[in-house]
């Protein structure tokens, strides 16, 4: 009786006899860096028709059986194979086992393919990368628009010359990268990029590993698994061009020449004070920083929302018309027009801030709010579910008020993609130059966020930040005001809440935070007021 076909995601050791029709979506060999002809083993990437990936590796005293019979790309039925753990500093696949081949593995080309082409790559938003919610020894997939690119250079490494690339990244959330190819991987792209001259480059980088170093996150390539695909003709950098033609803030970027000098300024960008306005003259327009504290997180509308993955935009459970129920795990996305089975919890939290001149209400996207509290979104709603607590906002959100923070506020005569990035907190306002607290180039501008500065006729000086987000379908119109009286420095005046926490009468457990502790509490900040 033929063996069943065993899904990808039902593989484990204890299992002696199995077969799995998968997909190769990833063939590579290993070698002696000393004699790159010198074969001593090739793993793959194995997809089955479900999207379960799983590694698989052949060692070099089978490479005659097996190496002309695989084809990247191509249909197997594989039986009769070795399940191990999938250990090891980098792996292609986050399944917790991998298969071995044998000598009495068997391999048959299918006559019927996996359609599921879009398996064969798993991409990970930026922003996930930076919030570093994957596990760093798993490679990863990255598609982005290279958006710099420093020279060629020639370095020395463990006693042995090889050529370096630095450049940037930016991907559909507007969240931008740093990666680094070594060896033929920078030789090939630098060469392609100096040479082309049409329009925008999209480059699909497949397994890629993450490394951290002096606490700056990049991708690099590695050494031997990594693919890049440069304006290739595959179906996902075509769609991801066609997303950049679409969208209204992604327009086609030329390539600007990065140095090592540029590079570490962004890394700890500063701005002058001569930028700095007061809340209350915030319609003047231009770009300008402001340095407020978070009075309160509004508690009455959602705090996250769930995205698509390729566009962040907030997607729908998907109605079947024919069945007239909801389909579980199937949402759809109306900004890519299609329908998704992977999302991403993202922040959307609106604040109110103040300063001695008035108030406004921003809204904080993903990238600000895991700068300050250190987690993402998934984390916390993870969090709340296992306490019982997910009608409720999070403590470490809560914690953020009453803090002091320098908003950076792109005006509406500059840009129009202006809702205000968050620098660290400072409690020295007289300072000359404050450091930033996040990288500018890793931070994400949430794409379609407006914020236009109108004034609106009054015997009081009332000015309006109008703030309408690319979520405006799926939230309600968030409007932010800046009240000041006529001729008076004197805010409108608040009543601050009681310090709010998660604590029940039910429940006496108080949730941890993750935050610092406040620079500035609320009695001090009413203390300020008057």
């Amino acid at each position: 009786m033929p063996l069943e076909i065993t899904p990808v995601s039902q593989l484990h050791s204890h299992l002696s006899t199995c077969k799995v029709k998968v997909r190769i979506a990833r063939l590579w060999a290993y070698h002696k860096k000393d004699r790159p002809k010198d074969i001593t083993g090739i793993d793959l990437l194995l997809v089955d028709d479900k999207g379960e990936r799983i590694q698989a590796s052949i060692r070099s005293q089978l490479l005659s059986k097996f190496q002309e019979k695989l084809e990247e790309g191509d249909c197997y039925m594989i039986m009769n194979f070795e399940i191990s753990d999938n250990g090891g500093s980098y792996r292609a696949s986050s399944h917790p086992y991998k298969i071995n081949f044998m000598s009495m593995t068997h391999v048959k080309k299918c006559d019927e393919q996996i359609p599921n082409l879009e398996f064969r790559f798993n991409f990970v938003p930026f922003s996930d990368i930076q919030a570093r919610t994957d596990n760093d020894n798993v490679f990863i997939d990255v598609i982005g628009e290279i958006i710099g690119m420093q020279e060629l250079k020639e370095v020395n490494v463990s006693g042995r010359q090889t050529k370096l690339l630095n450049l940037q990244l930016r991907d559909l959330g507007e969240s931008v990268i740093d990666v680094t190819l070594w060896e033929k991987w920078a030789e090939d792209l630098y060469s392609y990029v100096k040479g082309y001259k049409d329009g925008s480059i999209v480059l699909v980088g497949s397994l890629m590993k993450i490394k951290t170093y002096n606490g700056k996150i990049s991708v690099q390539n590695a050494s031997f698994s990594t693919k890049l695909f440069i304006n290739s003709s595959i179906a996902e950098i075509t769609e991801f061009k066609e997303s950049l033609a679409k969208s209204d803030c992604l327009a086609l970027t030329t390539i600007s020449t990065i140095t090592s000098s540029s590079s570490s300024k962004h890394s700890k960008p500063s701005f002058s004070l001569r930028d700095q306005k007061m809340i209350a003259d915030i319609n003047s327009g231009g770009a300008c920083n402001i340095i407020a504290s978070i009075f309160s997180i509004d508690t009455k509308v959602p705090w996250f929302y769930i995205g698509c993955t390729i566009c962040f935009k907030k997607v729908s459970p998907y109605f079947n018309p024919e069945t007239e129920e909801i389909e579980a795990g199937k949402y759809e996305c109306e900004k890519c027009d299609t329908f998704v089975t992977t999302t991403s919890t993202r922040f959307r939290v609106q604040v109110t801030v103040l300063d001695h001149t008035g108030e406004a209400s921003f809204l904080l996207f993903d990238q600000d709010v895991i700068k300050l509290i250190h987690k993402s979104a998934y984390e916390l709603l993870e969090q709340q579910v296992q306490f019982n607590r997910s009608d409720k906002i999070p403590q470490e959100l809560l914690d953020l008020e009453g803090r002091q923070f320098v908003f950076t506020i792109q005006g509406s005569d500059s840009t129009k993609f202006s809702r205000p990035s968050i620098f660290r907190n400072t409690t020295d306002p007289n300072t000359h130059m404050v450091s930033s607290f996040s990288n500018p180039i890793t931070s994400e501008t949430e794409p379609d966020s407006d914020m236009n500065i109108v004034s609106t006729p009054s015997n009081a000086t009332t000015n309006q930040i109008d703030t309408e987000s690319s979520e405006a379908a799926n939230y309600e119109n968030s409007n932010s005001s800046i009240k000041t009286s006529k001729n008076t420095s004197k805010i409108t005046k608040l009543t601050p809440t009681s310090k709010r926490s998660l604590t029940s009468s039910k429940d006496n457990a108080t949730q941890k935070s993750s935050t610092k502790p406040k620079l500035l509490s609320k009695a001090e900040i009413k203390k300020e007021k008057k």
